[in-house]
């Protein structure tokens, strides 16, 4: 029997190669597989012990950033702005003013004879919703130059001179600030820096529900000429 092709004046139709082998692999697909074929050997390679390691440093990196540890370093101290007896800052965490200070070497009242003590009387007011400590303000927010900001200094109450050890919501208190300095470090009219530092407060959602100041930054300085306290 004839081929009607050629009655019709047509070439026979042949099928394609691809779609006769619909299953055969392009070349992308075949480099693919073979870069996961690689990629998952490398794995094998390196074993457990190596991917825990790995993972151990990621998990070191998102503490130290949810601690804090790679805020912006503190700014120098050079161009902070200038405050005085009676001035007011404020910032998220507290609101406070300074009047005066005062320096004493009486034995009565210096724990150490080598140092005197140098006393700031201050109004200060709390935004924290919580109690806020002398751990979270002395040393951070409020640095007396040439103090270790590791020692705290001791607070007392100006109204009946008892101690306090934390301050309350909003409720602003007078109150008599005392740090203990090497002698000759400041002298009956020397001037005494108050640095007041910026903090910002870091919730720790992930961990509970906590939070606590940090990122402090010199932002103004309290100026004020130390007088001889009354014996």
């Amino acid at each position: 029997m004839e081929d009607d092709s050629r009655h019709h004046g047509r070439a026979p139709v042949r099928e394609r190669p691809e779609a006769v082998a619909g299953t055969a692999e392009t070349p992308v697909r075949a480099f693919a597989a073979a870069l996961l074929r690689r990629v998952v050997g490398f794995v094998r390679e390196l074993g457990v012990a190596v991917w825990s390691v790995l993972g151990g440093v990621v998990l070191v990196i998102v503490v130290i950033a949810l601690l804090g540890g790679f805020a912006p370093a503190q700014r120098a101290a050079a161009e902070l702005e200038p405050l005085g007896p009676g001035d007011e800052y404020a910032n998220d965490q507290l609101t406070v003013s300074l009047s005066e200070a005062a320096v004493a070497d009486d034995p009565r009242v210096v724990l150490d004879e080598a140092d005197v003590l140098v006393t700031v009387r201050m109004r200060i007011r709390s935004h924290d919703a919580r109690p806020l400590s002398l751990t979270d303000v002395f040393g951070k927010t409020l640095t007396l130059e040439g103090a270790d900001p590791d020692e705290l200094p001791r607070m007392r109450r100006v109204d009946d001179g008892s101690s306090m050890f934390e301050l309350q919501h909003e409720l602003a208190v007078d109150v008599d600030v005392s740090w203990e300095l090497p002698r000759g470090t400041i002298a009956p009219g020397d001037a005494v820096r108050v640095i007041v530092s910026d903090p910002f407060l870091r919730q720790m959602r992930v961990l509970g529900d906590s939070s606590y100041w940090t990122g402090h930054t010199p932002h103004a300085v309290f100026v004020l000429t130390a007088h001889e306290a009354a014996a």
